[in-house]
């Protein structure tokens, strides 16, 4: 009973289907009168938008450019605004300084964004600490430090003037200073004397 009832919508409903795909195939019998609204030659143009006209002998020169006024120019704010959910870090870096920058950093410099005040102070309270610069490290942001590079804990008083490099350590040469993520090894920052 319940097979025949299932067999019997399945049926109704492949039945309906090809019936609606034949009613849209074929078009309507009078060449004249369209689907929904009045015949052809009854209908009336819609009128558009009247776009303004010069006066003779004022055409533009296309050979010149316009010049814009600085109201007008593209700034990565004024082209936010115009871009939905344009922010200034999602703005192509040909517009932006600060985004052209920041495209030029490895991911790895992301994860400790310092400001140069922070990183002023870091450098100031590592001179004072008493760690003597080691020899010349071939290493940058985004890279691992070689083997036997001995890396320092930060002073206390450096973690607490700049809480964010607290489980970092650091390594003293002496033309900069690297910020090292201890687990892997990896240079995270850079602070260049």
């Amino acid at each position: 009973m319940h097979n025949t009832v299932r067999i019997g919508g399945i049926a109704l409903a492949l039945c309906a289907g090809v019936g609606l795909a034949a009613a849209q195939n074929n078009p309507p019998s009078d060449q004249n009168q369209q689907p929904n609204g009045p015949p052809a030659a009854e209908q009336k143009p819609v009128p558009g938008p009247r776009l303004p006209t010069q006066p003779p002998g004022m055409e533009a020169d296309n050979a010149k450019p316009t010049m814009l006024q600085p109201e007008h120019s593209a700034t990565p704010d004024k082209i936010a605004e115009q871009i939905p959910g344009a922010t200034r870090q999602t703005m192509p870096s040909t517009i932006s300084a600060d985004n052209a920058a920041q495209d030029k950093l490895p991911t790895t410099a992301m994860q400790l964004p310092l400001t140069s005040e922070q990183k002023s102070k870091i450098a100031a309270s590592l001179a004072k600490a008493s760690v003597a610069p080691i020899g010349t490290v071939q290493a940058t942001v985004a890279q691992s430090l070689p083997a036997g590079v001995m890396m320092q804990e930060f002073p206390a008083e450096t973690a607490a003037a700049v809480p964010e490099v607290a489980r970092y350590k650091y390594v003293k040469l002496s033309d900069r200073v690297l910020i090292v993520d201890p687990p892997f090894w990896t240079v995270v920052g850079e602070i260049t004397k």
